[in-house]
């Protein structure tokens, strides 16, 4: 299950009196993929969850990065009770290569659009725009500063996290 469905079914099922709770009960350690993690929290319905603009357009507000990163990961340990630890992913795998290939191609798209969009001529949706350059940096900075466990993998996340 990738990030996204994983908090969608966190957000969904998990509060106290929940039997999901006493399935997965507090303190049970959740090991999310790092890029999943950042693809999700760049998305504009995280943001908008907490009320913050992230503007991609102009190259990326940091301090809402930051402050999102902190709030998701706040609910995620502190409010739903789970250990975090996050695993990144190495170098491209040769088992990702049709993966590869397709973000290369979504991330070309995404800078056409970016382009586009300083032209005035369209509007763009946040979420079709690339990533901010530093977004992967300040999110493994503020998950340091949050203490918050982080696994460099050597290839691929997906095999690391299946055994770990």
């Amino acid at each position: 299950m990738g990030v996204q469905g994983l908090l969608k079914r966190l957000n969904k099922d998990f509060d106290e009196n929940s039997l999901s709770r006493e399935i997965i009960p507090r303190n049970s350690t959740l090991i999310v993929d790092g890029n999943g993690l950042l693809f999700h929290m760049m998305t504009s319905v995280v943001a908008d969850l907490h009320g913050l603009t992230l503007d991609k357009q102009y190259g990326g507000n940091y301090t809402n990065f930051e402050e999102l990163t902190r709030k998701e990961i706040f609910r995620m340990t502190k409010i739903l009770g789970f250990n975090l630890v996050v695993y990144f992913d190495g170098d491209d795998s040769y088992l990702k290569g049709d993966t590869s290939a397709k973000r290369r191609k979504r991330m070309n798209e995404e800078w056409v659009a970016l382009y586009y969009s300083t032209l005035g001529d369209t509007p763009t949706l946040q979420d079709n725009l690339p990533l901010p350059c530093f977004a992967k940096d300040q999110l493994v900075f503020t998950l340091k500063n949050l203490k918050v466990p982080i696994v460099y993998c050597q290839l691929e996340a997906d095999q690391d996290i299946a055994l770990a």
